[in-house]
């Protein structure tokens, strides 16, 4: 039952985060995971995560607002997706 509950967080997290961006910046994102004020997302390309970069201040106060809880920091890892 627990490694259905971190899947149904890490989509859930994974709808939030995409809806705090623009279309084609949240299709850029295919993963996401959250601990203790850390949020890591999986970017398909070099190119994306580089975009994503510059909006990554705006992106952590977007998600503190809509997780109720403090971003302390967003790390991007570069993952070709599903």
């Amino acid at each position: 039952m627990a490694l259905q509950d971190g899947a149904r967080a890490a989509d859930e997290l994974l709808v939030t985060v995409r809806s705090c961006l623009a279309p084609g910046e949240a299709a850029a994102i295919w993963g996401a995971t959250r601990d203790a004020g850390r949020v890591t997302l999986l970017v398909r390309s070099p190119a994306l995560a580089t975009r994503l970069h510059y909006e990554l201040p705006a992106l952590s106060a977007a998600l503190s607002a809509r997780l109720g809880e403090s971003v302390d920091k967003i790390v991007l890892r570069v993952r070709p997706g599903p």
